[in-house]
């Protein structure tokens, strides 16, 4: 640990945030962070609402709202918008999730005037005309999703632990939802999510910061300004049991999962750490036990999704369906080491070592700390910066991981989402007893 503790002593100075703050008078907030070693720069338009703040019968409208913004402005065709960033080398894209919705463009420094014009263009001036035309790729896009197990079993167990809560809204929406979709709904829902005072501004990269607000000024000084609607959401409440969905393929996929803290509380650095240690990678407990010793899965890991009032974390695999039972056990067996058999401080190291690495080498991409600003705005309400997360992490002590496991993991607070044939299915209690 010592060679790790000088390490990081070293890493001190690169990790100053250095991060500006500056707030239009429409209330649009902009965080800056300077990289100027890099040829480019990225910025980000955030959006605190997703799937999940949707009216009922209207899933997939954040996300079907999103495609149309891209579809031609009152000046440019789609074509247009694409080549003014692409044909200079550039990305342009959005991403929509329960949460928050996000578009960003990455281009060469001397195009950063240009990013933030497309930006307000499209979301300002889009003139949603391709309604029929876009519905019918987000009804490819559905298909496409449902026709991929391993993508369709998270979306199937969302659906089933956070049943009668908005969380369980498929982002992408249903067939059947995405179809009824009117141009009144999408018109309806713009106006009253896309406003001044939700608009948050991540920019990161090379850029000259006095002539990057200028243009913001200019560009989005005019966004519609109107307090957007306060709604009132009931906590979400984390449903236990089993439900399988018969599919006709070779394979059983399946989500175990039990609820976890919130994006927000503490304990969220330990469930990071403690999925890491179950299933994060090839030398995580599972991953070596159930595809290294047994060879019983190409493809076990385990995940985390934590939310602004709620949070589950859980095991996927594709395994053969005669192996189903057995792989599950394995995971129990593995699951109730952890609760018993607090980690050695050896092993726990290693596996926080392997988290911080992750974490810094992510941060090399420009990308991901715009996404942690953006993200750190939304649900704190602050910086959350990356000195404070490796102190997070470095606190952990193996008690803590072993109460964790105590804590979330209890047969009462387990899920168990299966897709594959008919008759493999299993109930929870014939696994636990």
């Amino acid at each position: 640990m010592k060679n790790y503790k000088r390490a990081k002593h070293l890493l001190l100075p690169s990790l100053e945030e250095n991060i500006q703050t500056h707030t239009l008078p429409n209330q649009i907030h902009i965080f800056t962070k300077h990289l100027p070693y890099l040829f480019s720069v990225t910025v980000g338009i955030w959006v605190p609402v997703g799937s999940a703040s949707e009216p009922y019968g209207k899933e997939g409208l954040a996300h079907f709202l999103e495609h149309l913004f891209f579809k031609g402005t009152k000046t440019k065709t789609t074509r247009e918008i694409m080549e003014a960033i692409e044909c200079k080398g550039g990305q342009i894209n959005a991403f929509t999730t329960q949460e928050y919705t996000c578009f960003y463009i990455k281009t060469l420094a001397d195009y950063q005037n240009l990013s933030i014009e497309i930006l307000a263009d499209i979301l300002k001036n889009s003139t949603f005309k391709e309604i029929e035309k876009e519905r019918n790729v987000i009804l490819e896009e559905i298909s496409s999703l449902e026709d991929t197990p391993e993508e369709n079993i998270i979306e199937l167990y969302h659906q089933f632990v956070w049943q009668n809560h908005s969380l369980s809204k498929p982002v992408l929406g249903t067939i059947q939802s995405v179809s009824q979709i009117t141009k009144r709904d999408i018109a309806s829902f713009y106006k009253k999510v896309y406003t001044s005072q939700n608009i948050i501004v991540t920019v990161v990269g090379n850029f000259d910061e006095k002539e990057l607000l200028q243009s913001f000024h200019h560009f989005f000084n005019d966004f519609p300004r109107h307090i957007p609607p306060t709604e009132l959401q009931k906590q979400p409440l984390f449903h236990a049991g089993t439900k399988h969905h018969s599919r006709k393929i070779s394979q059983i996929h399946f989500c175990l999962g039990f609820p976890a803290p919130s994006i927000t509380e503490q304990e969220r650095s330990i469930c990071e750490l403690a999925t890491n240690i179950l299933g994060g990678g090839s030398t995580s407990r599972l991953f070596y036990r159930i595809r290294e010793q047994e060879g019983l899965a190409y493809n076990i890991f385990s995940f985390n999704d934590l939310f602004r009032y709620a949070g589950t974390f859980g095991i996927y695999a594709g395994v053969a369906p005669e192996n189903f039972e057995k792989v599950l056990n394995i995971i129990f067996q593995e699951i109730e080491k952890l609760k018993n058999e607090t980690i050695s401080k050896n092993e726990l190291d290693l596996y926080r070592q392997e988290l911080i690495g992750e974490l810094l080498l992510a941060h090399e991409d420009p990308s991901t700390h715009m996404t942690r600003i953006g993200k750190s705005i939304i649900y704190e309400n602050r910086i959350v910066s990356i000195k404070e997360i490796l102190s997070e992490y470095d606190q952990i002590t193996p008690k803590q991981i072993c109460n964790f496991f105590k804590k979330y993991c209890q047969p009462a607070n387990t899920a168990l989402i299966s897709l594959g044939p008919e008759k493999y299915k299993l109930k929870i209690n014939s696994i636990l007893l």
